[in-house]
């Protein structure tokens, strides 16, 4: 399910318009939302950071768009306003499809079992981009994919941006899973890979 929170009904029923294939259910209530949360694959909060700390703090496995200013937060996607609705439309369709592989993405491997829906790595819960760091490797399994290719696609990063995002998650996964003998991502010939082994 997907959930839009907007504190102005006519801006949660343009949303809703504008993402009517994806079913969205909308509210301009908190308490309405929070109730709701627990069902939701895909919540969308337009403005209201006290709702989006609590969204967080719930540790709940579900996808955060947040419509504002920038958020520092960079484990949540954010779109700025003003955003036009077709920019709208394609963050949520990216976002959707990576929950609809996401969804069926589990492995396992000699140390590590991985599962797209709870979105937990041998039971410690992920971030949002940790699981689709994993879950785009997953799917590129057979090949070294590059830096740059993950700061586009998982980060939305534009090319030539210098950035230590991609190295800081990477470096927390290991973290994560600093108990066992083998990393997970491995580092390969200026990008990454799974270790399937």
């Amino acid at each position: 399910m997907m959930l839009i929170f907007s504190q102005t009904q006519a801006l949660a029923a343009t949303y809703s318009e504008i993402l009517s294939q994806f079913n969205p259910q909308t509210t301009t209530q908190k308490d309405a939302f929070l109730e709701s949360l627990k069902d939701a694959k895909m919540v969308i909060i337009d403005q209201d950071k006290d709702l989006l700390d609590k969204t967080i703090a719930s540790k709940l496995p579900v996808t955060i768009l947040f419509i504002g200013d920038k958020n520092e937060i960079e484990d949540i996607s954010f779109l700025r306003k003003p955003l036009s609705s077709s920019v709208l439309f394609a963050r949520v369709e990216l976002l959707w499809r990576r929950i609809q592989k996401g969804l069926s993405i589990s492995f396992k491997t000699n140390y590590y079992v991985f599962d797209g829906e709870t979105r937990t790595l041998n039971g410690t819960a992920l971030t949002q981009k940790e699981a689709e760091l994993i879950e785009y490797l997953w799917e590129n399994k057979d090949r070294i994919v590059s830096k740059e290719e993950l700061l586009k696609q998982i980060f939305g990063y534009k090319e030539g941006v210098e950035t230590h995002t991609l190295e800081t998650h990477i470096y927390k996964l290991r973290q994560k899973t600093d108990s066992y003998l083998e990393d997970l991502i491995l580092t390969r010939n200026g990008g990454y890979q799974l270790n399937l082994d």
